[in-house]
């Protein structure tokens, strides 16, 4: 399998979205950017940057299902992993890498408690900040929660402007 760079990263997309019978608009949920900031990928209006060349990979790599089930912070982690782009290319044994790393590929109970333990430092501590998470949560109340991921996730996925997190734009003189 070859690697994803800035130029090939946009077939890669457009393969996986047709491959699966996705959406753009899930594609753009689950990676946490705008819809429009796939369309000018795709589009080449703009380039990808190395968080998007690495999410992409990511999310090819384990599956859509299972990437649209990680957390943010599991997404960062295995970033971190990935760590920096050698010249804006990257390899899937060094996504394999990573995320076995962090116990995450298969969203085992295994692989959750070794994900957890990776995010906290120990198990203990992984299952605390859960549980923590969990009673804050309901505390707030679930609906007023929703209510604003919901807005917060619908704001993200409809802005139009360029996203530095995600793309580079092109320039032309």
């Amino acid at each position: 399998m070859e690697e994803i760079t800035p130029d090939n990263c946009k077939d890669y997309l457009v393969t996986f979205i047709k491959d699966n019978k996705l959406h753009l608009r899930q594609v753009a949920k689950a990676i946490e950017c705008s819809e429009a900031t796939l369309f000018r990928i795709i589009n080449k209006r703009s380039l990808p940057s190395d968080e998007m060349i690495k999410q992409v990979g990511i999310m090819k790599t384990i599956g859509f299902s299972r990437y649209e089930k990680l957390t943010s912070a599991q997404k960062e982690k295995i970033s971190e992993k990935i760590g920096a782009l050698s010249a804006g290319i990257l390899g899937f044994a060094t996504i394999n890498t990573a995320i076995n790393f962090l116990g995450i590929s298969g969203l085992s109970v295994a692989g959750i408690t070794t994900g957890l333990a990776a995010l906290s430092g120990t198990l203990i501590a992984g299952v605390t900040v859960a549980v923590a998470i969990a009673l804050a949560r309901r505390a707030l109340g679930r609906g007023a929660v929703k209510a604003f991921k919901h807005r917060k996730s619908e704001k993200a996925l409809n802005a139009t402007e360029i996203d530095k997190k995600w793309e580079i734009p092109i320039v032309t003189n």
